[in-house]
């Protein structure tokens, strides 16, 4: 219920698709979407837990993103993370004397400028930017955010000029972590960058299916 609906994804982009497969009803995994002035914020983010807890989790982020983006006004990456992690671990350890809660959060967030700039900040996020003759990965730190054993995130934004024909891609570890194959070992970064490169010149339509059939072709019967 708290997943962005279709209009809002068609009013920020000319073309999309979502895969969106969740091992259990409800999950950790989500997708947040706001048109704001000057720009859009995109998110995906993988929270700790599957099923009820981890949909627990995925209500709680939901909030503080909303408090962050829309009542502070941050569309800045970087700082939304930050924010995002000081605020997780305030809010999942208020009152808990004897008990601290260790659950957070992996995260890319971006904001697309109306001038065609696009700023990311990823925390074990990256996001893949296909564009003529390469294939961009600006990569999120090797840590998440939230976790009360960690250290406050240190993070800096990566700022790319965009052009009309670009393609973006992010991903939680959902669709490369599946295992499958010959040897039961996971999909893999490799394999998604592959795919990438495949099929980025199809409408997104077509792209999402050949995503889901390349998948479901190596999961076999997991």
């Amino acid at each position: 219920s708290i997943l962005p609906a279709d209009q809002e994804l068609s009013a920020i982009f000319k073309e999309h698709f979502v895969i969106w497969k969740p091992r259990d009803t409800v999950g950790g995994d989500f997708y947040w979407v706001k048109k704001i002035k000057n720009g859009a914020v995109v998110i995906v983010a993988d929270c700790t837990g599957h099923g009820v807890p981890g949909a627990f989790m995925t209500m709680a982020v939901n909030s503080i993103l909303s408090e962050i983006v829309l009542k502070d006004k941050t569309v800045d990456p970087s700082t939304i993370l930050k924010e995002l992690d000081k605020l997780l671990k305030q809010h999942l350890n208020k009152g808990q004397h004897n008990r601290q809660v260790d659950d957070g959060l992996e995260a890319g967030v971006c904001y697309i400028c109306d001038d065609h700039t696009l700023v990311f900040a990823g925390a074990k996020i990256d996001l893949y930017i296909k564009r003529a003759g390469e294939l961009i990965r600006l990569r999120g730190i090797n840590k998440g955010v939230g976790f009360r054993k960690s250290n406050p995130v240190k993070l800096e934004n990566h700022i790319l000029a965009t052009d009309e024909e670009d393609a973006f891609y992010i991903t939680t570890d959902g669709y490369p972590d599946q295992n499958g194959g010959l040897k039961d070992y996971a999909f893999g970064r490799t394999r998604f960058a592959e795919t990438i490169e495949k099929v980025y010149r199809l409408p997104m339509a077509e792209q999402k299916k050949a995503f889901l059939d390349a998948l479901e072709q190596y999961m076999r019967n997991n």
